[in-house]
């Protein structure tokens, strides 16, 4: 958990119904669509993205929209995951980026608090590049 409201993981995660309800998880973001599917529609709000984990991968046009995301499921008193396949580099540049954000945090502070949550937090360096720009 990152915050109160806001979550980080896996696919093994996104795919587990009990886990995601006894979260109270109530939003999801899926950051490996072409990987990983969108499994319980009927239980959950989904905004879903087909970003690689490349350094060539485009980060940037998608945090807004995801940002915006996260925003609405915390003003209606939810709580959000954001997933990958493996929980390390996606959706935690993702998070990141949101933490930069609505925290005014520079990317190391947003990174240092995802990464003691998530000890596997790594970014890849093209995530990192566009998220310091």
């Amino acid at each position: 958990r990152v915050t109160p409201f806001l979550y980080v993981g896996a696919k093994e995660v996104a795919s587990d119904r009990k886990v995601l309800l006894d979260a109270k998880i109530t939003h999801v973001v899926n950051a490996a669509l072409d990987v990983v599917p969108c499994c319980f529609p009927e239980n959950f709000t989904y905004m879903s993205y087909r970003l690689t984990d490349g350094t060539n991968a485009d980060i940037d046009s998608i945090l807004y929209p995801v940002i915006d995301f996260i925003e609405t499921c915390r003003q209606e008193g939810g709580r959000c995951l954001v997933h990958c396949v493996q929980g390390a580099s996606r959706s935690t540049g993702l998070v990141i980026g949101y933490l930069m954000w609505m925290q005014n945090w520079a990317y190391q502070e947003a990174f240092r608090h995802v990464r003691l949550i998530r000890p596997i937090a790594s970014p890849n360096a093209g995530f990192v590049f566009q998220l310091i720009m």
